[in-house]
């Protein structure tokens, strides 16, 4: 597996990001949350910058109900917008 580093602009600071290509050619780009050098050997916690989401509801207050999957786009939509403004207000966006 190899890896390339580059950093990109995102309004506010810099991230410092890497691609990991593994063997066969598959990619994924990943922000680099922490780094550290221990004995001159350097480790990093990345985070993927394209994560697959799952966006889940529940019916009433029981909490052993099961998780139902929001999969209608209008819905999703709504969740969306509301989460942006929750975004915007705390100054996250």
């Amino acid at each position: 597996m190899s890896s390339s580093p580059y950093r990109k602009q995102n309004g506010k600071s810099d991230e410092v990001s890497v691609t990991l290509t593994d063997e066969v050619g598959r990619s994924l780009t990943c922000n680099i949350e922490h780094s550290m050098d221990v004995e001159g050997q350097e480790y990093a916690l990345l985070l993927p910058i394209d994560s697959p989401v799952e966006i889940f509801t529940w019916h009433g207050d029981d909490a052993d109900e099961a998780a139902i999957p929001v999969e209608d786009e209008t819905e999703i939509d709504k969740i969306f917008d509301t989460a942006r403004v929750v975004l915007q207000e705390q100054n996250l966006t």
